[in-house]
């Protein structure tokens, strides 16, 4: 389990920044993504879960505790709606009170037990490569 608190000084509070911009051909062969899992989100100022520093930035939070401290939006472009096509920033089986998605972005996802379950598995960080699972 990790907890991740947030800083107190920031223009744009964001808990994930992902850079990834490659062409979307690229993309398919270079997966670069941010799953967080069994997390804890706390802190005293409002941050965002995840923006996007370039296009294609992915980030899933899974099985996360939110404090009241997530912005209700969740996600932030960084100011270029364009990007709103090309991420991916998704949510599974959160809870908490900052965990509510009634006002999550339009172009945010909350996954199905389906969709959540690549992320969600040590097979998506290639554990047995690397981890002594025994």
């Amino acid at each position: 389990n990790n907890q991740i608190d947030s800083p107190l000084e920031a223009m744009c509070l964001t808990l994930t920044i992902h850079l990834t911009s490659t062409t979307l051909k690229d993309q398919f062969l270079l997966i670069r993504r941010f799953s967080l899992v069994n997390c804890k989100v706390t802190g005293s100022d409002i941050v965002y879960l995840g923006r996007a520093w370039a296009p294609f930035s992915t980030t899933i939070f899974a099985y996360t505790y939110m404090e009241n401290n997530v912005n209700s939006e969740g996600w932030f472009h960084w100011n270029d709606p364009s990007r709103q096509s090309t991420v991916t920033f998704e949510e599974y089986q959160c809870c908490g009170p900052g965990s509510n998605t009634a006002g999550r972005v339009k172009w945010s996802k909350i996954l199905t037990d389906e969709e959540a379950g690549r992320f969600t598995s040590l097979d998506f960080i290639d554990a047995s490569q690397w981890l002594d699972l025994s």
